[in-house]
């Protein structure tokens, strides 16, 4: 999606933006044997030429409206598919550097204070990782870490 619109993120868990604003989202199912992923199951949603969204989603996007261009949905499938094959690729040959440096060079707030809120309470703290397991890792202005399971955390968009 790059190559058709710039400032493409991932908002951990699991959306994808444009900028600020949702254009896309992936669900990942996990099966395990022991503690070795047998099977996974990937579901990708991507907006692609639509242009107008409910109410209740101010903040989506679509890939008309930030290029300007109406875009061939076969052609974004067989382009996620390869992305796919190729991260598979690196998976297979535990090039987890090159995963990591992506994926933190992707993720939506990496190293930036922003604005967090858990447990009702408002607090300022950056992203420093994500736990194998999943749940994100923020340092907040003490130095402190903490880990945030999915739902346990809202991250402001600025």
């Amino acid at each position: 999606l790059e190559d058709k619109i710039p400032n493409i993120f991932i908002k951990w868990p699991n959306d994808v933006l444009a900028g600020v604003k949702k254009i896309g989202g992936i669900l990942l199912e996990n099966t395990f044997s022991g503690e070795r992923i047998r099977r996974s199951i990937i579901g990708i949603g991507v907006n692609i030429n639509q242009v107008d969204f409910p109410v209740l989603y101010p903040e989506a996007t679509s890939l008309l409206l930030e290029s300007g261009r109406l875009t061939n949905r076969d052609k974004i499938l067989e382009e996620i598919s390869q992305n796919i094959e190729y991260w598979l690729e690196q998976l297979d040959l535990e090039n987890f550097g090159i995963i990591d440096r992506e994926y933190f060079g992707r993720l939506y707030g990496f190293g930036e204070w922003r604005i967090y809120e858990a447990n009702n309470q408002r607090f300022e703290a950056r992203i420093v990782g994500v736990k194998e397991d999943g749940p994100i890792i923020l340092e907040n202005r003490k130095g402190e870490k903490n880990a945030y399971a999915f739902k346990e955390i809202i991250q402001k968009l600025v």
